[in-house]
């Protein structure tokens, strides 16, 4: 169970908000399981949530989570919060548990225990500040492998900025330092852990050279000791040496961005530089790419009367900027996205990118023992070739109150090539060839009036390689219909593929989906889920799999109870009768204007107006909130036209808040999945690395990787270790292989258009808006709050996919040898 005492405190508040008020809600969600995967036949979760609210001031939300999946291992970074930030007009502050940033060099959303302060008064002087621990201590633990030790570390910084005229400058201050101290055991030296030290300083600057271009740039220097008990340096090694400990340990690295944008037309041209050191660190951040310089054009522009839009970018990378490594990579990347819409029933758009690599292989020992500069001149370099091209047509056949129909043709073709070329003599030889042809035609069929639709589509792929060409096709069937008012939603959905290799039948796939979801009573939902697979041919010669899950799940509010009692009536004279028909007669009579749309009538009326927007698409918890914002006004019926205009702002507010949010969901998942592409290239080897740790800790037991449950001769003892072993290690696994997974799908998604293609994200929209937009809600509308969400929840949500589409044991090492021991 967790406490978490997190949200915004705006002052102005107090007196307009109601004394005390709470919302909540819990849910039961059940999965059972019948296959050869490894997964467990039974798991449930029990969830509850409750949030206190004081004068509209202080929320205090409490949640539980109960499993039968084990979730107990210690981390150096807390997930449970507990954070306070009060808010008065201009000033912010962030107690407890927070997290801010100041720039991507500096301090980049790293979790701190402590204060922090946002000064932004209007005028151009910005400042912001924070203190606290950054890295809880985790003592070593030799008996807990996963767990990874820590030092205690503690930072602050100061961010100020300047706004002039025609440009603005900004100051930005980080430090943070282990205490070598706080730990009782010493960690020891093959763990590779130990106290650093950091301090960052940043200047950035944007302004306005010439009429529409914006130029931005950043500086920024780190000054990291790696090792605080290595010992002091008696000299100076860099500029901060008047303000750092320097020690044999202290190194230097830099890092420059610069951007310009230059406004033409209907669109724009830009350039960019990027230059990060190698091995420049920050500890005001999770994770850090450095060793790179980029350099980036782009262009856009949108002609033929808005018809077409053209978006052209081009970019180049490459590390090994100090020649230290045996390697050297380049990257060249191009990419085109034409869109045109030819009709309003038909639009075509087309992407095409070009990806290459360049890997510069350097033989330490060819130049230790070379004799004159021309010995290596014939070196190797390898280049990859990757070009992808898609074409989407939509086209709508047609669209009516009583029949919609459209039909959608995908072609999508990536050809990539291995090639080793000689430096001198420029030769090309080809190691590898792969080359994938996507192709889909749909067709969606809809009767709005029924509440009916259909969908089908023919899916088709083709992939050739050097040794072998092998293709996949088959059909989907999709059936929705909702009942009972759309309270009942149910769907049906079906799908068969069967795969070649060299003109072979190799297996075959038949999948079974049936969903149900109901409402009632307003806030009580229950949901169940079928799943059937059959698989045939391949190694295994044919496997059944079925899952079911139900959930159901109910949200509360302080207004959802009241106590009636027995009241004697009285009996209203005519005379009292008539003073109150009288009385109707004088309700307020109010015009207002929202959004383009006139809203006139007295309260009754507008209020009636403006519930036409109030679909059942918006969650249960804002329908709470809207509900109270509803019944306050119909108490001002006969209030000045004034007052109850300002409530019925705040009203309509309150209604587009969400539809805001939901119309701009797209581009943040969206953000979320490129953030997701980034992290999960940048932290690959690390979740490779510790994957081969723990195979080689089962290979080098005793019983050498068998499966526990093949072993019959041994020690109860010495078994009940390694089932433990072992079962750490296929959960290592299945991580690993759903991280992989999870990258290949990602790695396609290039663009919004592509992202918008992607079936599994379709869903995935589907299950977290409301949540995401709670999260918004709750966070002050912070966008990065939702999208930092959403990173977990994809994450979650692509490595439960990878289960049913990933062998665990079908899996290829990048980093190290694949026999590796």
């Amino acid at each position: 169970m967790s406490g978490n005492f997190c949200d915004a405190q705006d002052f102005s508040q107090i007196g307009k908000a109601k004394l005390f008020s709470y919302t909540g809600g819990i849910a039961a969600n059940a999965v059972f399981y019948e296959g050869d995967a490894l997964r467990d036949p039974f798991t449930y979760v029990l969830q509850g949530n409750v949030n206190f609210n004081f004068s509209g001031l202080y929320n205090v939300p409490l949640t539980f989570t109960y499993s039968n999946q084990e979730f107990n291992y210690s981390k150096p970074f807390k997930f449970n919060r507990l954070s306070l930030n009060p808010s008065y007009k201009w000033i912010s502050a962030h107690i407890g548990d927070a997290s801010m940033t100041f720039s991507p060099y500096t301090l980049s959303g790293h979790q701190f225990t402590g204060v922090g302060v946002d000064l932004t008064p209007n005028g151009p002087i910005k400042l912001s500040a924070m203190y606290g621990r950054l890295i809880r201590p985790v003592e070593y633990d030799p008996n807990i492998p996963e767990n990874t030790p820590a030092y205690e570390r503690y930072g602050y910084g100061l961010k100020a900025s300047y706004d002039f005229e025609k440009f603005n400058v900004g100051l930005t201050f980080f430090t943070a330092k282990d205490d070598v101290n706080s730990l009782e055991t010493e960690i020891p030296l093959e763990i590779g852990v130990t106290p650093k030290e950091n301090l960052v300083v940043s200047v950035e600057s944007t302004f306005k050279p010439i009429k529409n271009l914006q130029v931005n740039v950043e500086y920024a220097t780190s000054a990291l000791t790696e090792n605080l008990n290595t010992e002091e340096f008696d000299g100076s090694l860099g500029p901060f040496s008047f303000l750092f400990n320097e020690k044999l340990s202290t190194s230097y690295y830099n890092a420059l961005r610069l951007n310009m944008n230059y406004a033409i037309g209907n669109g724009s041209i830009g350039a960019g530089y990027e230059r990060i050191d190698p091995e420049y660190k920050t500890l005001g951040a999770y994770f850090f790419n450095n060793d790179l310089e980029n350099i980036t054009v782009n262009t856009s522009q949108t002609i033929f009367d808005g018809k077409l839009g053209v978006q052209v970018n081009a970019g180049l990378q490459r590390n090994n900027l100090d020649n230290t490594k045996k390697s050297e990579l380049r990257k060249i990347v191009t990419t085109i996205n034409l869109n045109y819409t030819a009709s309003e029933k038909t639009s075509i758009s087309a992407t095409y990118s070009n990806f290459q690599n360049l890997t510069n292989i350097r033989n330490q020992f060819d130049y230790i023992n070379e004799i004159s500069q021309y010995d290596n001149i014939d070196t190797l370099n390898f280049k990859q070739l990757s070009q992808n091209a898609n074409v989407t047509v939509d086209h709508m056949l047609s669209s009516s109150s009583t029949k919609k129909q459209n039909l959608n043709l995908s072609l999508n073709v990536q050809d990539v090539r291995d090639l080793q070329e000689q430096a001198f003599t420029g030769a090309q030889n080809t190691l590898n060839t792969t080359r994938l042809l996507n192709s889909a035609l749909g067709y969606t069929l809809g009767f709005p009036e029924e509440n009916l639709s259909f969908s089908a589509a023919v899916n088709a792929t083709f992939n050739t390689t050097t040794d072998v060409s092998s293709s996949a096709v088959g059909p989907t069937l999709v059936v929705g219909k909702k009942f009972l008012d759309n309270q009942l939603k149910t769907s049906f959905s079906s799908s068969y593929n069967t795969s070649f290799s060299e003109g072979l039948k190799q297996n075959e796939v038949l999948s079974l989906r049936c969903s149900a979801g109901y409402k009632f009573l307003r806030n009580h939902n229950i949901n169940m889920n079928l799943v059937s697979m059959f698989r045939s041919g391949g190694a295994s010669g044919g496997t059944n799999d079925f899952t079911a899950t139900v959930s159901y799940s109910y949200s509360f509010a302080s207004g959802d109870w009241k106590l009636k009692f027995n009241k004697k009536q009285k009996t209203k004279t005519p005379k009292a009768a008539k003073k109150k028909k009288v009385k109707e007669k004088g309700l307020t009579i109010i015009k207002l204007r929202y959004r383009d749309i006139i809203y006139e009538g007295n309260v009754f009326e507008v209020l009636s107006q403006i519930d036409r927007l109030r679909t059942s698409e918006v969650p249960y918890f804002k329908q709470i909130e809207l509900n109270t914002l509803k019944k306050d006004i119909t108490f001002l019926k006969y209030a000045a036209p004034k007052l109850i205009n300002e409530k019925m702002i705040d009203y309509l507010a309150a209604i587009y808040h969400y539809f805001d949010f939901r119309d701009k969901f797209n581009d943040i998942v969206f953000n979320s999945v490129l953030l997701l592409k980034k992290d999960a290239a940048r932290i690959d080897i690390d979740v490779e690395k510790k994957f081969i740790k723990l195979r080689q800790r089962v290979e080098q037991h005793q019983f050498k990787g068998i499966d526990p449950a093949q072993i019959t001769t041994a020690m109860d003892w010495e078994l009940t270790t390694y089932k433990k072993l072992y079962r750490q290690f296929v959960k290592e696994r299945q991580l690993f292989v759903g991280h992989r997974w999870m990258q290949k799908q990602i790695e396609k998604i290039e663009t919004f258009r592509d992202y918008k293609r992607r079936r599994e994200l379709i869903r995935f929209r589907a299950i977290n808006m409301e949540q995401a937009y709670k999260v918004y809600s709750d966070e002050q509308n912070s966008i990065p709050k939702v999208e930092a969400f959403l990173l977990m929840q994809l994450i979650e949500y692509y490595q439960e996919l990878a289960k049913d589409k990933v062998d665990p044991n079908d899996y290829k090492l990048k980093y190290i040898a694949q026999n590796n021991n």
